[in-house]
């Protein structure tokens, strides 16, 4: 399988609106390290146990890694362009 649907049931919008929200994805890698992330924890847990600080320090970080600080990424572009 290279594609999937990741449900994102803590968004501002489902919390406020109801409005369940998703990411549709078709990579093979992003499945690979999507099965990987997936086989430590439970069926329910968040793949991500830490604060959202510590998401947005560890993606700079990562954008860093990648030589990708310079394109104004933030955690929420990834999401319907940007919020």
């Amino acid at each position: 399988m290279s594609a999937g649907v990741i449900v994102l049931p803590w968004t501002k919008s489902w919390q406020r609106q109801g409005c369940k929200e998703s990411v549709a994805f078709d990579d093979r890698i992003v499945v690979g390290l999507l099965r990987c992330a997936c086989a430590v924890v439970g069926h329910s847990d968040a793949l991500f146990q830490g604060s959202g600080n510590r998401f947005r320090e560890l993606f700079g970080r990562a954008l860093s890694c990648c030589d990708l600080t310079g394109q104004n990424f933030r955690p929420c572009s990834l999401f319907r362009g940007g919020a």
